[in-house]
């Protein structure tokens, strides 16, 4: 997983012109540019031989947040039922500081889970399967909107979720 260059998969036209409907748009340029940093710092510690550092499995991490992040957003479809939403906000609502609110599989039963990630710090080594991530990080909301949780509600109308669907094990 660990052993090969990373790529930022940049976020669409699309997913930018909506994203811009709610936070600032010059925000989301630096948002693009900080997902790339990940890539760029983890692909020179691979390169150095220093791949499994903490920072480096962390930038790894990031970029891949980012690329699931881009992916699952941009074109409104079916809305996740009440339940999902209501947890995915009070979740959010929890997340101290800088991370993500993710909707995930978990391996034992497939079923869906709520939960919050600190920092990069995803589960990927238990197996967790991240259907849908939102950044809970400063950078993808202060400048226009400084309410995180009418952050995560406007983020949520913006889920594309046939590609959280497609996601499903």
């Amino acid at each position: 997983m660990m052993d090969r260059p990373v790529l930022a998969v940049l976020p669409s036209r699309r997913t930018v012109l909506a994203l811009g409907r709610i936070v600032d748009p010059a925000g989301v340029l630096v948002h693009v540019s900080l997902h790339q940093g990940y890539a760029d710092r983890f692909n020179a510690a691979l390169s150095q031989g220093d791949a499994r550092s903490w920072k480096a499995r962390s930038d790894w991490s990031g970029c891949q947040l980012h690329n699931l992040f881009w992916e699952n957003l941009g074109r409104p479809g079916i809305r996740v039922p009440e339940l999902a939403t209501r947890d995915l906000e009070e979740v959010a609502a929890e997340v101290v500081g800088s991370g993500w609110v993710c909707l995930s599989e978990r391996p034992v039963d497939g079923e869906p889970v709520v939960h919050a990630v600190q920092g990069h710090n995803y589960p990927w080594i238990d197996g967790m399967r991240p259907l849908l991530v939102l950044d809970l990080w400063e950078h993808a909301f202060v400048g226009q909107l400084t309410d995180r949780a009418a952050y995560v509600r406007n983020l949520i109308g913006l889920v594309d979720w046939s590609v959280v669907e497609a996601r499903r094990g």
